[in-house]
């Protein structure tokens, strides 16, 4: 296991490689997260421009959602976003390794999206890559290692498509 962590993550399917000199051997999140990619969940990375991965989001059902514990913030989201175009939201939060963030959005039309955070304190983007939605996201966002610095984010999402999209629902953390 050692000797995976200071070595590269070459994340099939991507052709993506990703340095994981940031993750502790002793994160239960990465640690989680390694056992469910083990066993086939279906599991999207985070990470930064330097490709650090630094949490992943995993789909799931809104009954599943529902039976989480009660989140200490919340937005609802109703957003226009012109194609090719990003928003980001006026709320600001803290976020650090160790955070779970729900999502229930949906979209009123078909077009690839995808989510994304806005690190104010840094003045710097993180997408996930390969969270391409055609309908929308419901799911749970967990953050691991020491790539998401503690700090202010806002919660944003692109549409990377060809038409215009309103994206609606909320997120929680």
């Amino acid at each position: 296991m050692l000797a995976f962590i200071c070595c590269f993550i070459t994340l099939i399917g991507h052709n993506l490689i990703i340095h994981a000199s940031n993750i502790e051997i002793s994160d239960p999140i990465y640690e989680e997260y390694l056992e469910k990619k083990a066993n086939g969940y279906e599991l999207y990375e985070l990470i930064d421009e330097e490709g650090n991965i630094f949490g992943y989001y995993e789909p799931c059902t809104q009954e599943e959602i529902d039976q989480m514990p009660q989140p200490r913030y919340s937005s609802s989201i109703n957003w226009t976003i012109s194609a090719g175009s990003t928003s980001y939201g006026t709320n600001r939060y803290t976020l650090e390794s160790g955070m779970q963030i729900y999502l229930n959005i949906s979209q009123n039309r078909t077009g690839t999206s995808y989510l994304r955070f806005y690190d104010h304190d840094r003045n710097s983007y993180h997408r996930f890559l390969k969270t391409i939605s055609t309908n929308g996201w419901s799911g749970i966002i967990f953050t691991f290692g020491d790539g998401l610095s503690y700090g202010t984010y806002s919660f944003g999402i692109e549409n990377a498509s060809s038409n215009t999209i309103t994206y609606s629902g909320n997120y929680s953390l």
